[in-house]
């Protein structure tokens, strides 16, 4: 088999795995607006047999979200797999993961384009009148100032800053998105990580860099922006590029917070 037909193969592979997660995000929002009209209908009812489909139905997302997550995995090491051997694949157009379905795209400062929730994930409140993503890892304690001091980002092709500091409020730096912060040239990272621009250019990618080489095992970013959500984004990268075990909190405008727990996968 000659290597462009490998590389045909490769490109049918990646399409087929992006139909796929369509699919997955499809399913998702119809379980999802299916909980919501059963919450409706039984507004008031403590029944545990309302409680138990409500559960089934949280669970079910849970799963269909993991499969999502695994074939977004499969995804990058295709791709690396054919950078190995000297093909260069495109990556799907409607591989976005599920929580890209309704974000917006715009240009960011660093020449890339970001695709942004403007939703948080499902949260509960928190003391701090943030909000706390259901089902991770508790965030570390939101430090007043911090996110406050930031300037508000005026148009989209403004650039993303933030500040990274201690768990317990101590600031270690600001970081800011393009290219030539902490995050230039994937310090740490193995290919294709050290290759992805929201490992190098994008704020976020700047403040791994930070815990990689500090050797920081927990840290808190505080943002003017929230992670973009493209497949190959801050959302999904970052996981593999923290050191593994490590945490990373983000709080962003409206209330945004999540944990990010280092994989440790795409370091060297």
């Amino acid at each position: 088999m000659s290597l462009d037909e490998v590389a045909a193969g490769l490109q049918t592979v990646l399409e087929q795995i992006a139909r796929q997660r369509a699919c997955l995000a499809a399913t998702v929002s119809s379980v999802n607006a299916a909980s919501n009209r059963l919450q409706a209908v039984t507004a008031g009812s403590d029944h545990i047999l309302v409680r138990q489909a409500l559960a089934a139905a949280a669970a079910s997302t849970t799963r269909l979200s993991e499969a999502d997550r695994h074939l977004a995995e499969a995804t990058m090491a295709i791709i690396e797999y054919g950078k190995a051997i000297g093909v260069v694949l495109a990556l799907p157009r409607d591989s976005a993961p599920p929580a890209a379905a309704a974000a917006s795209t715009r240009p960011e400062a660093a020449g890339s384009r970001r695709e942004v929730s403007p939703q948080p994930r499902a949260a509960a409140e928190t003391a701090s009148g943030q909000s706390t993503p259901a089902g991770d890892a508790a965030p570390a304690p939101y430090v007043p100032g911090f996110l406050e001091s930031l300037p508000v980002r005026r148009s989209a092709d403004a650039p993303t800053n933030g500040v990274i500091t201690t768990t317990d409020g101590e600031r270690i730096s600001d970081v800011h998105s393009g290219k030539g912060g902490p995050g230039k040239g994937g310090p740490g990272l193995r290919p294709p990580f050290k290759h992805y621009v929201s490992a190098l250019d994008h704020a976020e990618g700047h403040a791994a860099a930070l815990m990689r080489t500090r050797g920081l095992t927990a840290a808190t970013l505080y943002l003017n922006n929230t992670p973009c959500v493209e497949p190959m984004g801050c959302d999904r990268v970052l996981p593999y590029v923290l050191p593994k075990d490590t945490t990373l909190t983000v709080y962003g405008p409206n209330r945004y917070v999540t944990v990010y727990q280092g994989n440790g996968k795409g370091l060297a």
